[in-house]
């Protein structure tokens, strides 16, 4: 997948998000924006470029959602941790988050 994206606020990236990221995590881990969801990966956008992203052991993918953050690791794909959601649209029925932001 070819991507022209430059930054992490073309993504969406603000305050709220840099808030969340701490200091002293490794420069393997950068913040990416979840693109798709698929029954055993992710895939996501970063500033340099698109990833394929791997829950943790304890989380399935269905824990993610459409324009979720999360810090991963650039080269393994191992995803360390999701970002607060600003915003939130879900079923109602299953609450079950279909997109966030």
């Amino acid at each position: 997948m070819t991507s022209n994206i430059q930054t992490l606020m073309d993504l969406g990236w603000s305050d709220f998000y840099a808030q969340q990221f701490v200091s002293d995590e490794t420069n393997q881990i950068i913040p990416m924006r979840i693109s798709s969801v698929h029954r055993v990966r992710l895939n996501a956008l970063a500033e340099d470029g698109a990833h394929i992203l791997f829950p943790q052991a304890q989380q399935s993918t269905g824990d993610f959602a459409v324009g979720d953050w999360v810090l991963a690791d650039h080269e393994s794909g191992q995803i360390h941790r999701i970002l607060q959601q600003k915003t939130v649209l879900k079923r109602y029925a299953s609450d079950q988050t279909v997109a966030a932001s």
